[in-house]
């Protein structure tokens, strides 16, 4: 940084902000620190981005400061944050963050070269104080992060502290602080250095910025006004529009001719602009599966220009590239709006069913888009990749009851296809390696029976498919939406604390064998009834076979019942996920044909 008579910009990445000895300051009385989790999910989102190898950078926007003062041999610099006190206290709470897990790691080394170099000066008349100053009103939770984190070597003004104790810059700091730590476990669940220092470097050199420095000439808050309004974001589908349509610039009435008839027509065929931007990354990585998230159109554009280059006319060109992006839609449609493919149904397309009921991550879409690809062309056999879409939805459902997160996927199924087609045994020892696991029937087994399914994600995707082993055929559209509602309630009267000690209530409460089905009308008239009101009241109410199962079946429900339920539920699940790597593994109406 230095100061400037013109506005001037330059890209710059934390390591650049942070290592230079300026004070970074917002002023005393803009808006406090109010990041929601919404926010600093979307930010780690981007982090995940490059730590998971989608992106070799992330750009986060624009900083803007006001130039005070120039650093001089013993004082600082003094920059007020214009625009980016959001993101840039956020940073600073998760290098803070990233310094205390570093102890933890047990390597001091990196933790205090973390405090040293970025987060305290070393200026003579600043030594050791934060070089992030936030909002008068935030400086007492501001202050309580650093020395918490960095100890009391750190200098805070005491005097000058002001607002409340708690809120939400130190809620911010406990998420931040949760997610530094949750990214540098290894496979053992242990704070592992070399993680530590992956995210470190990301932190510090792959998240980029322009840096706006404002001359003497400029007005902060026109400037901060000019780059907060809102414009039209040119986004990936224009970009590909144009790119496609380009090639018939000199020829307008071709060009409406095309557009009519085939690229409306394909822009059309998703349901939103969000469901169409979400289609292009996998598509494109099933061409090429080094390409990250951010180089999709580049990547596109390159491989058409090679490609389809020397087609005779614009016209031909034109109808190559739209038959390569319309490769994957009908898929995609399946997997994310439900749509069926242009298949007689079957076992496979049983599969697709499932796996868009239950809702599977975008990163697993490169390798089912390639599969499809294969039945479709008779590559491969329906039987054999229903086979590995099962395998692929038990990794899944295995993981999320385990509460496992889907960090990491996008390494596992980018480049997947090629390496293992629908060879089960090849397969399955991909999705599995020393970061990322995939649950065995023990440990599936006990994730059943002890993990708070109810605040899963997977939670009515696992109770629905459930019910569906008792209702057959689509006789479930005809039902009302589902509600998750537990037996013994979550406020239990007199009546159920006699049959359940607490240690007992807090085991069962919010498991599986807890749970069952009811529409929200039954499940509000429930409410904290005793068991038998419960019998009486639901027995002819409910449509849902699991939940008439469950009221039949049990005279009583104690824990002795919820212990039976869990073990029947298990034994069922562990056949509906099964490790369909296994040898004594037969698919359900279907033979399967191993691939040596």
């Amino acid at each position: 940084m230095a100061t400037t008579e013109q506005l001037a910009a330059d890209p710059v990445t934390l390591h650049q902000l942070f290592s230079a000895d300026n004070s970074l300051r917002c002023p005393l009385f803009q808006r406090p620190y109010v990041w929601k989790p919404d926010n600093i999910k979307r930010l780690w989102d981007d982090i995940d981005s490059v730590l998971e190898g989608q992106c070799d950078v992330r750009f986060l926007g624009a900083l803007v400061f006001d130039n005070e003062s120039a650093s001089t041999s013993s004082s600082p610099g003094l920059y007020w944050i214009i625009d980016g006190q959001q993101r840039l206290t956020s940073l600073y709470l998760s290098l803070c963050a990233l310094s205390l897990v570093a102890k933890e790691a047990g390597s001091s080394e990196l933790s205090d070269a973390l405090s040293d170099e970025y987060l305290l000066s070393r200026k003579t008349t600043s030594r050791l104080q934060p070089k992030l100053s936030p909002t008068l009103q935030d400086t007492r939770q501001f202050n309580q992060v650093v020395l918490s984190t960095l100890g009391e070597k750190a200098k805070v003004f005491r005097a000058q502290e002001s607002g409340a104790s708690t809120g939400t810059l130190i809620d911010a700091y406990e998420l931040i602080r949760k997610e530094v730590r949750r990214r540098c476990l290894d496979a053992e669940n242990k704070v592992s250095v070399e993680l530590v220092s992956r995210l470190r470097e990301v932190l510090l050199e792959k998240l980029e910025f322009v840096e706006i420095r404002l001359g003497q000439k400029h007005d902060a808050n026109e400037v901060f006004d000019r780059l907060n309004k809102e414009g039209a974001r040119l986004g990936i589908v224009d970009l590909i529009r144009n790119e496609v349509l380009k090639r018939l610039k000199d020829d307008a009435s071709s060009a409406e001719e095309v557009y009519t008839t085939q690229w409306r027509p394909f822009e059309e065929s998703f349901n939103s602009q969000e469901t169409m931007e979400g289609y292009f990354f996998p598509h494109a990585l099933t061409r090429d599966s080094g390409v990250t998230k951010s180089r999709t159109f580049i990547s596109l554009s390159k491989r058409w220009a090679a490609t389809y280059g020397a087609a005779a006319t614009p016209i031909e060109q034109i109808s190559a590239v739209m038959d390569d992006l319309r490769e994957h839609v009908d898929v995609y449609h399946h997997l994310r709006e439900g749509k069926s493919v242009s298949l007689p149904r079957s076992v496979y397309t049983d599969r697709l069913d499932a796996l868009h009921r239950m809702r599977c991550p975008s990163v697993v879409y490169p390798y089912i888009f390639s599969l499809h690809s294969a039945v479709r062309s008779g590559a491969e056999s329906e039987q054999d990749a229903a086979k590995a879409l099962l395998l692929v939805e038990t990794f899944l459902f295995r993981r999320a009851m385990s509460g496992i997160e889907p960090t990491g996927l996008h390494a596992v199924f980018k480049g997947l296809w090629p390496q293992v087609g629908t060879n089960i045994g090849k397969l399955r020892a991909q999705l599995e390696n020393k970061t990322v696991k995939f649950p065995n029937d023990e440990e599936f087994k006990i994730a059943i029976d002890s993990a708070p399914l109810y605040t899963r994600k997977i939670r009515n995707f696992a109770m629905l498919e459930l019910e569906r082993s008792f209702t057959k055929g689509d006789v479930l559209k005809t039902f009302p939406e589902m509600t998750a509602d537990h037996v013994l309630p979550q406020s239990p009267t007199a009546d159920w604390a006699s049959k359940f000690t607490k240690a007992q209530i807090n085991r069962w409460i919010d498991t599986w064998a807890n749970l069952v089905p009811l529409s929200a009308q039954a499940n509000s008239g429930k409410g904290n009834r005793s068991w038998r009101e419960t019998r009486d009241r639901l027995g002819n109410e409910t449509v849902f076979a699991t939940t008439k199962h469950l009221l039949d079946e049990f005279s009583d429900w104690n824990p002795e019942s919820l212990e039976v339920r869990s073990q029947r539920i298990a034994i069922w699940a562990l056949s509906r996920w099964a490790d369909v790597s296994t040898p004594v593994f037969q698919l359900e109406g279907a033979k399967s044909k191993e691939k040596s």
